[in-house]
């Protein structure tokens, strides 16, 4: 599976925030990168690609949205630190207001993310057909596709999406089945895009 995360520059090319969801006992976090990490083109020994960036008052407005709604968003918990002292700290887990996390169907790292793009104006992008958790709908969804091109119907096991960018996915018990018109590709799951990477054409919306 597909692992899904925000990066943020807030003015200087020194003030970087990733914002993430790791997995079971992670909750949000919200960690403040220097930019090299922020540039980096590998992370856990495979390669990263940028889906998408935004710039100007697009991305000024975005970067404060999704720290906000990073802070309040109701799954998956948060790890909250309580300085005992100089050197000494403790973790406290806060339970999730809604759901725990749930590496499949979800919600998971990219159910999370899937979320602050939909709260979020301005922003649009395709994620990765093996991002498991992306078409997790607590139930039933019936909208657009998250780049806003396309409709789709989901259920958390069952679903389906036609959009111009994503092209056609048929998706059955968290999987994937497709074929994207731009950039085009065949999507099978487990196997890798078969085709062009999105990052590799554009990361400008």
């Amino acid at each position: 599976a597909e692992h899904s995360w925000f990066d943020l520059r807030r003015g200087s090319d020194d003030e970087w925030w990733r914002v993430e969801v790791l997995g079971p006992t992670s909750g949000v976090i919200q960690t403040r990168i220097d930019a090299a990490e922020a540039r980096e083109d590998v992370r856990w020994e495979r390669r990263v690609f940028v889906l998408a960036t935004w710039h100007g008052d697009v991305a000024h407005r975005a970067c404060e949205r999704i720290l906000e709604l990073a802070a309040e968003h109701p799954d998956f918990g948060r790890l909250e630190f309580i300085k005992n002292g100089e050197t000494s700290w403790t973790a406290n887990r806060i339970p999730a207001q809604r759901e725990e996390y749930a590496a499949w169907p979800g919600p998971n790292s990219n159910t999370f993310v899937v979320d602050l793009v939909r709260q979020t104006d301005g922003l649009a992008l395709e994620l990765d057909h093996n991002a498991v958790g992306k078409n997790y709908a607590r139930g039933f969804r019936l909208g657009r596709t998250l780049d806003g091109l396309g409709f789709e119907v989901d259920t958390d096991y069952l679903g389906v999406g036609l959009g111009l960018r994503q092209g056609f996915e048929f998706r059955l018990l968290g999987l994937t089945f497709g074929v994207g018109f731009w950039p085009p590709a065949i999507k099978i799951p487990i196997v890798p895009r078969i085709g062009v990477q999105p990052g590799w054409v554009s990361t400008e919306f």
